[in-house]
């Protein structure tokens, strides 16, 4: 009976310290821990509480729109991956809208990553520009009701703490 109820408190802590929902760019084939914790959250039902983020705005190459870039939501994580909430691209004018829901114990830390190629046209890589985004704009619950506007952004603009290549592997 000890030995059961050692293990039912081991799962009880493997399910708080990790996330309920975690997935990030290296984990895109194959089975993983991430997706096994999700199997089995998907029967035993989430831990934590819902909570919400949107992005709204356009992405300029100089003086004309960038069009098809990546957008992406990340819940930044520091004991484990990254989470992604969601992912997007810009229309053909440039703009862009997205949100999505996370399910956490904790307070999400969102981040928008922004991955173009305005002058990187001939390059494999993509350019990634990260950005985070306030915690007054974390919305409780499934919906968002507080919007972050980026506004008119131009990407052309060197980032030198928060830009780094992404490369197609």
């Amino acid at each position: 009976m000890n030995k059961m109820l050692f293990h039912g408190v081991i799962l009880f802590f493997f399910l708080i310290v990790f996330p309920v929902y975690s997935t990030d760019e290296s984990e895109l084939t194959g089975p993983t821990s991430s997706t096994l914790r999700r199997r089995l959250l998907d029967k035993v039902g989430p831990i934590g509480r819902y909570q919400s983020v949107g992005v709204r705005g356009r992405l300029f190459c100089g003086l004309g729109v960038l069009p098809n870039a990546t957008v992406k939501l990340w819940d930044k994580d520091f004991f484990d991956p990254d989470d992604l909430i969601a992912e997007g691209k810009t229309d053909e004018d440039g703009n862009f809208v997205i949100w999505g829901t996370a399910v956490s114990v904790m307070k999400i830390d969102p981040q928008l990553r922004i991955y173009h190629s305005c002058h990187n046209e001939f390059s494999l890589c993509k350019r990634k520009v990260v950005f985070t985004i306030p915690s007054n704009y974390i919305n409780g619950g499934e919906k968002v009701q507080k919007w972050f506007e980026l506004g008119n952004l131009n990407m052309e603009i060197i980032i030198k703490t928060k830009e780094e290549d992404h490369c197609i592997s």
